[in-house]
Formats: C-alpha cells, structure tokens, sequence
C-alpha cells in the first residue's frame, strides 16, 4: 500500500545547513535538497547540481513535485536535467536522485510547446491510456485556466491538419 505523503510546506534551511560536499541543504515536509555549485560553463553558462531525497528514505519521481523542486531553488526559466550515466560513473548509494540545473542554456531537444493536463481537463484526448491526477493547491499553475485553452486549440490544431490520435 501506497504511503500517503505529508501536506507540502515551504523549504527552511536544514540542519545541518552544510552537506559534506558543501551544498547548502533546505528541507520541507516532503523532502530534502542539497543545492551544491554555482558552476560556469562556456557554452551552457551558470549551472547547479542538486542533490535530492524524501525524508522517510523511500524512493521518489513525482513529477510535479520535481517541477516545483526546479522552480523553487533555479526559477521558472531554468532547464533541470537527470542523468542516467554510464556504468563506470554511477552513483547509486541510496535512494537520492542528482539533477543539474542549467541557468543560461537551453537545450536543442525536448519539448518546445507548453502543454499540461490535469485529470479534470478534457479537451486533451486521451483514449483512456493516459491517467493524470487533479492538481493540489501548490502544484497548480497560476496559468491553468489559460493553459487549458491553449490544449485546446493545440488539439484543435492538430484535429485540423488531418492528424488521428491513436486510442
């Protein structure tokens, strides 16, 4: 059975305030961050490495909860990726995940359209193989309403030019 996560609140600094690869560590209800860096990069500018885990240890991958993680410590502008390296540098200790946040760059892949959906929003079709939960109050964009016009019209669009949705 799935253990129910506690009520998200803001991050404070953590204590201790220092991990031993010195980053600064913040804590909230749900998890633990160590934000270690600033690094310089000539292509890719100013970057952070970040460490995180959930405080009862078990493993994580709320996407949402990572998104607002991003947000958070590196600003809505900011790309945060995850590595899954080659065998000879893997880093697998415990159930804590490293991210790297890019500042200044942004990559020539992913995704170049804004497009989100919670389980209320049925303007996305979906034939019944996605399943997405409604937001909470901290995960919820200011933007939704707008957010689910704009699904709207990309699906229209894309209706438009002729395109199935495969169910």
């Amino acid at each position: 059975m799935k253990k129910k996560q506690p009520k998200w609140d803001d991050f404070v600094p953590g204590s201790p305030a220092f991990d031993p690869l010195g980053g600064k560590i913040y804590i909230n209800s749900r998890y633990q961050v160590a934000v270690r860096g600033m690094f310089e990069h000539p292509v890719w500018g100013r970057w952070y490495q970040a460490s995180l885990k959930r405080r009862d240890k078990e493993p994580i991958m709320d996407w949402r909860d990572m998104q607002l993680i991003k947000n958070t410590f590196f600003g809505d502008d900011a790309t945060m990726l995850q590595i899954f390296p080659p065998e000879k540098h893997l880093v697998d200790t415990s159930n804590q995940y490293y991210f790297f946040a890019l500042l200044d760059y942004e990559m020539p892949f992913g995704f170049k359209e804004r497009l989100i959906s919670d389980a209320t929003n049925s303007e996305i079709p979906t034939g019944g193989r996605n399943k997405q939960r409604p937001f909470d109050e901290r995960h919820q964009p200011a933007t939704f309403e707008a957010d689910k016009a704009h699904a709207a019209k990309v699906i229209a669009d894309f209706s438009a030019q002729g395109a199935v949705l495969k169910r």
